[in-house]
């Protein structure tokens, strides 16, 4: 029976506002506090998201890893743990946005229901001052 090691990941995901073409969130990974991998992709694919590692594109327009795990069980823990790091950063930042939303409607229904201070309207006379300015 084949034993599988759990490596240590320190993992930073980074999700996008809005995906820009089939990118979704950037994530960076230390592996056992010895190396660092950055620019790795979480990006939208035919069959849900997937995890690329950093990549540059070559003269004859294919793409080619610049750091990759050579390890299949690294390769699986990062893309599990990168996956799930996204889901959570995602549904944080959702949640953030909907605090935020339901916090500014608040804000807007308080000054709604306030009535206007004529000494704070914008053109309104100074005190000791007539509408003329005198």
């Amino acid at each position: 029976m084949e034993t599988t090691k759990n490596f240590k990941l320190d993992i930073q995901v980074r999700p996008l506002d809005a995906p820009r073409g089939n990118t979704l969130a950037f994530a960076s990974v230390a592996v056992e506090d010895l190396v660092a991998i950055n620019g790795i992709q979480v990006m939208s694919g035919k069959n849900g998201p997937f995890v690329t590692m950093p990549q540059t594109k070559g003269r004859n327009g294919k793409f080619h890893d610049i750091a990759c795990p050579l390890n299949g069980d690294l390769r699986k823990q990062i893309t599990r743990e990168v996956l799930h790091e996204c889901s959570r950063a995602v549904s944080q930042n959702l949640e953030n946005k909907q605090n935020l939303s339901a916090s500014l409607a608040e804000a807007a229904e308080k000054v709604a229901a306030q009535k206007p201070d004529p000494a704070r309207v914008m053109g309104a006379p100074n005190k000791g001052q007539d509408a003329i300015g005198a």
